[in-house]
């Protein structure tokens, strides 16, 4: 039981160190690509795999009619904005992949993430000069206010409430990712374009046109 419980503690260690570490002359301990790539490919394969729970979940419970009213701007049609999906993917999938996985990633993560969580650690930055002993808990302080507001609208702005459990989880997904990696944004972001990647490719090779599918994917392939 004793190696059982250092194991879980070296691990849970890992996943919650927000630190961004430095030498004894001041300068910044970079964390190394595997780690951050490793954090990236984890929270990715977590991410996919609450977005299957939830919608089989969702199925499960609630009547198609029911899902089209409280997902993917049901007061637009949803299953008219499912069938536009669909179309906009077959037409051009490589379009489809350049509005998602490139475009998207990069700006939405600079407007939802890099802004506000940049902006939040700033400020803490600055008091850090006046109380140093704040130096060792940059990135354990509560900056979950902003992480949580900013997830409501990213999870909002893709649809409706059931979207909040699909990218509204996916905001915290990616903050989290965010500040793991040490600020990172380039692993925000490319966290962002492998899941959207991997939807895009999935609705193309399935050739599905079901809103479920639809609510878990990119809206931005419909202005191509």
């Amino acid at each position: 039981m004793g190696k059982v419980k250092q194991w879980f503690g070296r691990n849970w260690q890992f996943l919650t160190d927000f630190e961004i570490k430095t030498n004894a002359d001041g300068s910044v301990i970079k964390k190394s690509f595997t780690e951050k790539f490793t954090v990236v490919i984890s929270t990715l394969f977590l991410d996919l795999l609450w977005v299957i729970g939830i919608i089989a979940l969702l199925t499960y419970i609630f009547s198609p009619g029911t899902i089209n009213k409280y997902s993917f701007w049901g007061w637009m049609n949803g299953s008219v904005v499912a069938e536009r999906l669909s179309v906009a993917i077959n037409k051009s999938i490589w379009l489809s992949l350049f509005f998602a996985v490139l475009l998207a990633p990069l700006w939405e993560e600079f407007a939802f993430r890099y802004y506000w969580l940049k902006k939040k650690l700033r400020k803490i930055d600055k008091e850090k000069i006046e109380s140093p002993e704040l130096a060792n808990k940059i990135g354990r302080i509560p900056i979950w206010e902003t992480v949580v507001f900013t997830s409501i609208i990213f999870g909002i702005v893709h649809g409706g409430p059931i979207n909040l459990l699909i990218q509204g989880v996916g905001g915290l997904v990616l903050s989290y990712v965010y500040l793991r990696n040490g600020r990172c944004f380039m692993s925000a972001v490319v966290l962002h374009a492998l899941y959207n990647f991997t939807v895009i490719m999935f609705a193309y090779y399935s050739q599905s046109k079901t809103l479920l599918n639809a609510v878990t994917m990119p809206f931005w392939v419909m202005f191509q």
